[in-house]
């Protein structure tokens, strides 16, 4: 796979974590809303599972707050310590860096000191964590032929992403030692 086909499948994967519902609190009444032929009727204090891509433009435009919380700086120092400690992959939820991506992105709009300090420490700890899991994906991808057994633990990238280092790596081998 090019990096164009891994650029497609990762942006199809934010496409359907976009269209993923998720419950939010209407803070002020809305009668009509439409946003790409999605019509949309609310009075305040009244709770809907919408798509995340609309609550996003709502909590934006202060018509309502999510219900759900994003991921906690406190879990994210867990994964990282969990990681550290581990020498496989420890399991994390399989959207986890697009929650994270989701979150930053919230953050980024947000325009506060608090925000621009939270949206720092999330990508430090996330820059950490990615690297400690890259690492072992590229550890287990050059070790391996067989990748059932290994990508239990794995994010929906990290499995594309194995995938093609697995395959390089094989070729690699298989070039090395060709007697040609």
């Amino acid at each position: 796979m090019e990096s164009q086909m891994i650029d497609t499948y990762i942006k199809r994967l934010q496409f359907e974590f976009e269209e993923g519902s998720v419950q939010i609190k209407f803070l002020k009444d809305i009668n009509g809303l439409l946003e790409r032929e999605f019509k949309l009727t609310s009075k305040k204090g009244q709770e809907k599972n919408i798509p995340l891509w609309i609550a996003t433009e709502l909590v934006k435009q202060g018509y309502a707050k999510l219900k759900e919380n994003f991921i906690e700086l406190s879990e994210l120092h867990n994964v990282l310590k969990k990681e550290g400690e581990a020498h496989a992959l420890q399991p994390i939820d399989g959207d986890f860096y697009l929650k994270v991506r989701e979150q930053l992105k919230f953050l980024k709009q947000i325009e506060s000191p608090t925000a621009q300090q939270s949206y720092e420490k999330i990508e430090a700890l996330i820059r950490d964590i990615l690297s400690m899991r890259l690492f072992k994906v590229l550890k287990i991808a050059s070790q391996t032929r067989n990748s059932r057994d290994f990508t239990e633990y794995m994010t929906k990238e990290e499995r594309i992403l194995f995938q093609e280092l697995s395959s390089l790596c094989i070729q690699w081998k298989d070039k090395l030692f060709s007697l040609d």
